[in-house]
């Protein structure tokens, strides 16, 4: 067993790395320090992971399974949304081979749980439909209470003692036992429409590079929806118009940008290339949204890969 501090993380892309296994894109759809905390317990094939987050972010994750891995909200202000359904406290996400949409509200913890195959199969959680799932409340508040108590309290990163190993192993077989009895039954919850209308329009924009200048009009008429509904469909998922949400993501595609700049090439560059026609506005969003100048994004991106 290992126990493992704090992992404090500011910078959006650098929250969730991806893997062979897993493909993220997160998007902070609220102002100022991302402030995303993590406490993490590690036991014998099995992970139990405490997030904390100050602001509100979208997250997309597709994995592919290789385990089982599990997720659900706790203390939530505002209760999440599963691609435009809200969540409800006595139901859980499961992952797995496909994709989840999640919204995430400043003040949420959120508990997830990750049981590696070799313990998964034998459970038989390696078939549990990824998806929404209800539960048996008295069962998941016993789940969460265990998994708070046992996160209490973790020092920093250190290795465990021969009696804490067997510990682990124990509890790591109790966590693997205790989840299917949390699990009831797929809420069978499809996605909203005004979500699937979102999509779509999420799909056009994308091929077309992000572009300012695409009118709510042409889009709607594009795809065969009241102009209304479109606005209403953005507005519902994201909390932005169309417009405000094309400029997040071309704020969030100019920030990547500027880490991969190579030495020659310019801030207006990344900002041109993130769908940006003004330099000047372009980094005043950004400095609004992301609390620093893109020049110190790149500057800090540079230090950091020389000093590697």
């Amino acid at each position: 067993m290992q126990f493992s501090s704090l992992r404090a993380v500011d910078d959006i892309d650098e929250l969730f790395p991806e893997t062979p296994d897993w493909e993220t894109d997160v998007k902070q759809m609220s102002r100022g320090a991302l402030g995303y905390r993590e406490t993490i317990l590690s036991l014998p094939g099995v992970e139990i992971s405490w997030e904390y987050l100050a602001q509100k972010i979208r997250s997309y994750q597709w994995m592919q399974k290789t385990g089982f891995f599990m997720g659900m909200a706790c203390d939530a202000q505002v209760l999440p949304v599963w691609k435009g359904n809200e969540v409800s406290p006595k139901q859980v996400l499961v992952f797995g081979n496909g994709e989840q949409d999640v919204i995430l509200y400043p003040g949420t913890r959120v508990l997830n749980v990750y049981i590696a195959p070799e313990l998964a199969e034998p459970a038989g959680l390696m078939h549990v439909a990824p998806g929404l799932w209800n539960t048996h409340p008295f069962a998941l508040r016993r789940f969460i209470d265990v998994c708070r108590r046992e996160t209490k309290g973790l020092g920093q990163t250190r290795q465990a003692t021969l009696l804490e190993k067997a510990r682990s192993i124990r509890l790591a077989d109790w966590i693997t036992e205790t989840v299917p009895t949390v699990l009831d039954s797929p809420t069978g919850i499809m996605p909203g429409n005004s979500y699937k209308i979102f999509r779509r329009a999420e799909a056009i924009l994308e091929a077309e590079g992000w572009c300012e200048a695409r009118h709510i009009d042409d889009m709607a008429k594009a795809l065969d929806v009241p102009r209304r509904s479109l606005h209403r469909a953005f507005k519902d998922w994201s909390g932005l118009g169309p417009k405000g949400y094309i400029r997040l993501v071309q704020l969030h595609n100019f920030r990547r940008n500027l880490k991969t700049l190579q030495q020659e090439s310019s801030v207006t560059a990344a900002a041109i290339d993130a769908g940006f026609d003004h330099l000047g506005r372009a980094a005043r969003y950004y400095q609004e949204h992301f609390g620093e100048l893109p020049r110190q994004t790149r500057e800090r991106q540079s230090t950091s890969a020389l000093a590697s």
